[in-house]
């Protein structure tokens, strides 16, 4: 149910009828509070996280806006790989569309790719399996 409805808000949005959250974040940025509370809930967990699992390599990527997630990597002393998205954008217009019908989510082969490509970013790295 929550996947169809979804759906309605994302086509809804996309024809003008709701405004996406993400409007405000473009128009105020930090100065959203809602987004600034994001960014430090964010900040605190991922710095919990690599409390957590001490010298274990953690591994980070996000498609789209990546200036606070970057910044809270470089903070927390994390891998961040900021060029992921670009890279399976540019499958994409290989091999077609890996989209869902939202036209914004990634579908199974677009997940498929990201993974191959992590796995080859791991290795360059030499974080991969041993």
């Amino acid at each position: 149910m929550a996947n169809r409805t979804e759906r309605l808000l994302a086509r809804l949005a996309r024809r003008g009828f709701l405004q996406s959250v993400e409007k405000y974040i473009k128009e105020k940025g930090m100065k959203f509070n809602k987004f600034k509370r994001s960014v430090e809930v964010t900040d605190k967990l991922i710095g919990k996280v690599k409390a957590r699992v001490g010298d274990t390599p953690i591994v980070v990527f996000s498609v789209g806006k990546k200036e606070r997630f970057r910044m809270i990597s470089r903070k927390n002393n994390i891998v961040f790989l900021g060029d992921m998205g670009e890279k399976v954008v540019e499958e994409e217009s290989k091999i077609g569309s890996m989209r869902l019908r939202d036209g914004t989510h990634w579908d199974e082969k677009a997940h498929l790719v990201c993974g191959k490509i992590l796995a080859e970013e791991l290795r360059k790295r030499d974080l991969g399996q041993k």
